[in-house]
């Protein structure tokens, strides 16, 4: 792993970046950064980012989520009670490339600064400034949480049994989702800061951002005038079955999508009475008759173990998978030669986290790596390569040397993944390399600001708790 890491070229490694504040969101944002070996410098009171004791934690008493939203950066730690904090950080925050602020989550004891006279000096910086909701609208000065934002985002209304309250099990989904809308976003401004010199200020909601994952939802309300409710416990909307079901070792998950895999599944069970009953053939149509179609196929699944099901499975292309344990998945030796699960070091103990999503293909992430201690710098933190985002001479090619920022990421996600990605990189570039006006650019939950808000210079203003 060593060998890969110094001598693969790092597609972002000529960029510096500055994250102010304690937010997940804009913490996944830089992380992604240092994934691709841009020098992240993260700035924390000298208590530290109230992230490093949050659960759940080591055995040592460190917390893993924030090793997994800070592996490979460094940490400068800036008192705000020093006479002259103000000036390191406006002189730290005007030598980089890109400024990724949370301050509007949570300031972690940040000083204020003067954005508006950085901007000024630095027109060429790239500014993305996270929040719960926007920079305006009518829940702009409001205060939440994930459960708040899942709740307002429609993920767990339809979430429970058929009667009774929803069931919310918390989980670290709004930070992650907002923090990659971040730095599509962010990376897109770095792309045409090389044709143009000009740096780019942008708005993330968090809420926002999770709305992409409710598109399906919204649109059923949309053509059918009305809104889902809940089926029970282990099913899900819109088909049937999609769920989790025990077998004799093991748990297995079933999806059956599409008329074809309905059949498949059927034959697998020997149930051919389900499979050429005509009121069967969509899952919109199963979800009528859940309860007498689990009363067949479930005693049958528990004749077998989940491995064996799964074997026979891939021999029909049915989508049926074995439930692993968190052990299971860490162990996972394909997770881990893709880089899906990596190592990383916090303090002296050793543990696994989930890797970079993105594979960048001649420049690949790195692999896991060291979770800095308050005010530690990486090792490799003042080996940066001084490339300049000088506007280019062509706007149809950029330099050789920057060639790695035009790769393509290889998924193995769905279509409907890629295709969104390739939607947001698309319409942001062809977007903002035209005249249009800043309030029509919008990626995900990333609004750019430029010449339609004006920046603030501090976020001490205490905000009103919004009620889930």
């Amino acid at each position: 792993m060593t060998g890969r890491l110094e001598t693969s070229i790092e597609a972002l490694s000529h960029l510096r970046v500055v994250e102010l504040g304690s937010s997940a969101a804009t913490s996944y944002c830089a992380r992604l950064f240092a994934d691709f070996g841009a020098n992240v410098q993260k700035v924390e009171p000298p208590t530290g980012d109230p992230l490093r004791r949050s659960a759940p934690l080591t055995p040592g008493g460190e917390s893993a989520w924030f090793a997994f939203l800070n592996f490979n950066k460094s940490s400068m730690v800036v008192d705000a009670k020093e006479h002259d904090a103000m000036t390191r950080l406006t002189e730290l925050i005007e030598s980089c490339d890109i400024l990724v602020d949370g301050r509007d989550v949570d300031t972690a004891d940040c000083p204020s600064i003067d954005m508006i006279a950085i901007r000024q000096r630095r027109p060429g910086l790239i500014y993305l400034e996270g929040s719960w909701f926007g920079r305006e609208g009518p829940y702009a000065r409001f205060a939440a949480t994930d459960s708040t934002v899942r709740a307002l985002a429609g993920f767990i209304k339809l979430v429970g049994p058929v009667d009774g309250r929803p069931l919310h099990a918390p989980d670290f989904q709004t930070g992650i989702l907002a923090g990659l809308w971040g730095f599509i976003a962010a990376t897109s401004s770095a792309v045409l800061q090389m044709q143009d010199g000009r740096g780019r200020s942008w708005s993330l909601s968090i809420f926002e951002s999770c709305l992409a994952l409710s598109e399906y939802l919204m649109f059923e309300t949309f053509a059918h005038g009305y809104v889902m409710r809940r089926i029970g416990i282990n099913r899900f909307w819109p088909t049937f079955p999609a769920g989790i079901y025990e077998t004799k070792r093991g748990w297995l998950g079933v999806t059956t999508g599409t008329p074809a895999q309905w059949r498949a599944f059927c034959d697998l069970l020997g149930l051919a009475e389900l499979r050429d009953d005509p009121t069967l053939v969509l899952g919109v149509d199963r979800l009528q008759h859940i309860e007498r179609i689990e009363g067949q196929f479930m005693p049958r699944l528990r004749t077998r173990t989940a491995q064996a099901w799964f074997s026979e499975g891939l021999k029909r292309n049915i989508p049926i998978v074995p439930v692993p344990s968190m052990s299971d998945l860490l162990q996972d030796a394909e997770r881990k030669e893709r880089g899906a699960i990596v190592p990383v070091l916090l303090a002296e103990e050793e543990a696994l986290t989930a890797g970079s999503m993105q594979r960048l293909t001649l420049t690949p992430p790195r692999r896991g790596g060291k979770v800095p201690a308050p005010g530690e710098q990486q090792a490799f933190a003042d080996i940066r390569r001084h490339l300049t985002l000088a506007p280019q001479a062509s706007s149809g090619c950029s330099d050789p040397d920057r060639l790695p920022l035009h790769e393509s990421a290889s998924s193995t996600s769905r279509w409907a993944g890629r295709a969104h990605c390739v939607r947001a990189h698309w319409l942001i570039s062809v977007r903002m390399s035209s005249r249009s006006k800043p309030s029509n650019i919008r990626i995900g939950g990333a609004v750019l600001t430029d010449g339609l808000l004006t920046l603030t210079t501090r976020c001490t203003k205490r905000k009103r708790a919004f009620a889930s």
